[in-house]
C-alpha cells in the first residue's frame, strides 16, 4: 500500500486532505491507523498512546474511534476495519419493543386506512402510550407497513 511521506497528514483528513469527510472504507481506515500499527510493533501501547493525542487533533474521526481500528486491526487484520453488516438490516427500530403500536396500525391498515390518517391517530396516542419517546414520523410509518403488508402489483 502506497504511503505518505508525512504520516501525519493523514490523520487530518481523507486522502485528498478534505478533513470533513470521513473515512468509508477499510483502505481509508488503514491510512489513519497506519502510523499507530508501525509503532505498535516496536513500542507498547503505553508509549504511543501519548503520541496519540498529539497525532490525531485535526483527524476525521475520534480518538476513541482510531483505538477502536486500531484494536481491531491488530485481532483480525483487514477485515477488521470492514464495516460490519447489520443483523436487523432493513427492520425499522422505531416500532421494536412497540406492540401496541404495531397492533394499532394494523388495525388501522385492514379497515381500509391511508397512511396519513394512521399517522395521525399514532401520533394522538403516541404521547400516552410510549411517554417521553419521539413521535415516528410519517416516513418511519410508511416504511413499517409497507414492509408489513406490500402493496399488491397492478396488473
Amino acid at each position: 500500500m502506497p504511503r505518505n511521506s508525512n504520516s501525519v497528514n493523514r490523520l487530518r483528513g481523507d486522502a485528498t486532505g478534505n478533513p470533513e469527510r470521513a473515512p468509508r472504507t477499510a483502505s481509508e481506515r488503514f491510512e489513519i491507523i497506519f502510523p499507530f500499527v508501525e509503532l505498535s510493533a516496536k513500542y507498547e501501547i503505553k508509549e504511543w498512546e501519548s503520541l496519540l493525542r498529539l497525532a490525531v487533533p485535526g483527524a476525521p474521526v475520534s480518538r476513541a474511534t482510531i483505538r477502536r481500528w486500531l484494536a481491531r486491526f491488530l485481532e483480525f487484520g483487514m477485515a477488521g476495519l470492514e464495516d460490519k453488516v447489520r443483523r436487523d438490516r432493513g427492520v425499522s427500530r422505531v416500532f421494536r419493543d412497540r406492540f401496541l403500536a404495531k397492533v394499532l396500525m394494523a388495525e388501522l391498515h385492514a379497515a381500509g386506512r391511508p397512511i396519513c390518517e394512521i399517522h395521525r391517530a399514532l401520533a394522538q396516542r403516541w404521547p400516552v402510550l410510549y411517554p417521553g419517546v419521539k413521535i415516528p414520523s410519517y416516513n418511519s410509518v410508511r416504511r413499517y407497513i409497507l414492509s408489513i403488508f406490500p402493496r399488491e402489483a397492478k396488473p
